[in-house]
């Protein structure tokens, strides 16, 4: 190798390292000495970290969308209702056939296939939550 990739390789390792270190900013405050030395950072390897100082930010991302659609199914022991739903426009979704998880499982009650609903969702990120569910009439 010369001289100039040895330095531009040498730069590029450089600055993988500090953002790297630079990452690592969120986690102050958490006890990290019972971390086996040598240990990298993948969620596996923080089995039994105490994370009691980990401060969750609250997302300001959260979007709650109104649609309407037919029950495909209901399944009470996952929480889960698979709709046949109307383009969603606050989601920009077109019409298509999916399953959402209900926030409580008592949205399901007196609910079965075939019914046409109106449905709220809170969404976070790609994480959709039924929050409300009433027939139409």
């Amino acid at each position: 190798m010369n001289k100039f990739t040895i330095s531009v390789l040498t730069t590029l390792m450089l600055g993988a390292s500090l953002s790297s270190a630079m990452a690592d900013d969120g986690m102050k405050g958490m006890d990290m000495s019972n971390m086996p030395a040598g240990t990298s950072m993948s969620a596996g390897s923080m089995h039994g970290m105490d994370m009691g100082n980990m401060k969750m930010k609250a997302s300001s991302d959260a979007k709650v969308a109104h649609g309407v659609g037919v029950i495909k199914s209901i399944d009470t022991q996952t929480k889960m209702i698979v709709l046949n739903h109307q383009a969603i426009k606050e989601l920009n979704w077109p019409p298509m056939s999916m399953g959402f998880k209900v926030a409580d499982p008592k949205l399901l009650d007196g609910l079965k296939a075939g019914q046409k609903v109106n449905f709220e969702l809170t969404a976070q990120g790609t994480k959709e939550v039924m929050t409300a569910i009433t027939l139409v009439k």
